[in-house]
C-alpha cells in the first residue's frame, strides 16, 4: 500500500504534458519591459486587472498580470497548462497579441486609464505560422 501512495503521485507528475518554452522575448532596450499576451486583439477594461508596481522595488506586484523581461536580455515565455497552438485557436483569427508597457505607464495609471489611454508602449500579433517563421523570437523595441 505504501509503494502505490509513493507510484501513484510520480506516475500522475510523468503524465503532465510539458510546459511549451518556444517563445523569447529579446529585449534590446536598456530599461525593462513588461508585457502580457492575449486571445484579444484590444485591452479589456472588463478583465478589471488591479496591480501595483512598488516604487522602491523593480518587479510588479502580480507577475500573473504582467511579465517582465530585464533591459538588454532574454525573456522565455513559457505555457505550463496549454501549447501556443491552443491559445491562437481560442482567438476569433487565430491570431496571440503581445502588448508592452513601461514600467513608468504601469506605476502612474490604473487599469481603466490604460485601457482607454491605449497606453502600451507596442503591439504585435502572430499567428502560429508567424511564430515559426520568426524562429519564435519576439524583438523589443518593435520594429
Amino acid at each position: 500500500m505504501k509503494i502505490l501512495l509513493f507510484i501513484i503521485p510520480i506516475a500522475l507528475f510523468m503524465s503532465c504534458d510539458p510546459a511549451d518554452n518556444r517563445l523569447n522575448i529579446v529585449n534590446v532596450a536598456n530599461y525593462p519591459i513588461y508585457y502580457r499576451y492575449s486571445t484579444q486583439d484590444s485591452l479589456r477594461i472588463e478583465d478589471k486587472i488591479y496591480f501595483e508596481i512598488n516604487p522602491l522595488s523593480k518587479l510588479a506586484v502580480d507577475s500573473s498580470v504582467f511579465y517582465r523581461v530585464e533591459a538588454v536580455s532574454l525573456g522565455n515565455v513559457a505555457l505550463t497548462s496549454f501549447r501556443w497552438e491552443g491559445l491562437a485557436n481560442e482567438s476569433k483569427d487565430g491570431k496571440i497579441y503581445f502588448f508592452f508597457f513601461s514600467r513608468d505607464t504601469l506605476a502612474k495609471y490604473n487599469w481603466d486609464e490604460i485601457v482607454k489611454g491605449k497606453k502600451y508602449t507596442g503591439k504585435v500579433a502572430y499567428t502560429i505560422e508567424d511564430l515559426t517563421k520568426i524562429n519564435w523570437t519576439i524583438n523589443y523595441p518593435l520594429k
